[in-house]
């Protein structure tokens, strides 16, 4: 999403970034989000440009494309 400015309303919206987060939180440990973020950022259906694990340790987030692919 590209904002003209910091105000959230659709008066400043631009376009789509085209990726949708997947945020999974309230991982039993620092590890079992290291597993998932492995397992997200290898999954070839996903196919996200970016997973980073949150500054809890306990949590996972997935930036997934969507729409059409190749484009």
């Amino acid at each position: 999403i590209k904002l003209i400015d910091t105000v959230r309303n659709s008066k400043c919206f631009v376009a789509s970034s085209h990726l949708v987060v997947v945020d999974i939180d309230h991982l039993d440990s620092y590890q079992e989000a290291v597993e998932m973020r492995s397992t997200l950022f290898n999954d070839h259906l996903l196919r996200p440009v970016l997973t980073f694990i949150s500054p809890s340790g306990q949590g996972v987030k997935a930036f997934v494309p969507y729409g059409p692919r190749g484009g």
